[in-house]
């Protein structure tokens, strides 16, 4: 289940094209691919966790992420270049009716739309 919920993401990051956010994503591909495989029929364990950053522009990213012991996901992770005003916010749950996906941005180029269950509202001019 956690690695169809980062296949979903990083599909996500690739529709979106954002470097920062995709450097992130891909560290934590890494990550789960040097894991061990947990038992399928292991009781999932609560966690949280947060994270920001800047980067050389001065562009912030941001991530938090929570699951519980039913194996639901929610998170957000964003990012706003403070020079360009140019931001992207996509809010996250993966539970029983399966992965979801809200993104509010203002990207030039984007558009009010609902592909694939992910919402995306965008105030681009």
């Amino acid at each position: 289940m956690i690695k169809r919920i980062i296949l979903l993401l990083a599909i996500s990051v690739l529709i979106f094209n954002e470097q920062i956010v995709c450097r992130n994503l891909l560290s934590a591909i890494r990550n789960v691919r040097q894991a061990s495989s947990p038992d399928e029929h292991e009781t999932p364990q609560p966690y949280s966790f947060n994270i920001e950053s800047v980067d050389e522009n001065g562009t912030i990213s941001q991530r938090q992420e929570q699951g519980d012991e039913q194996g639901r996901i929610t998170g957000q992770y964003s990012f706003q270049n403070p020079q360009t005003g140019i931001y992207r916010i996509v809010s996250y749950t993966s539970d029983e009716n399966g992965f979801n996906a809200r993104v509010e941005t203002n990207e030039p180029g984007t558009k009010t739309s609902n592909p694939a269950n992910v919402e995306i509202i965008s105030t681009a001019p």
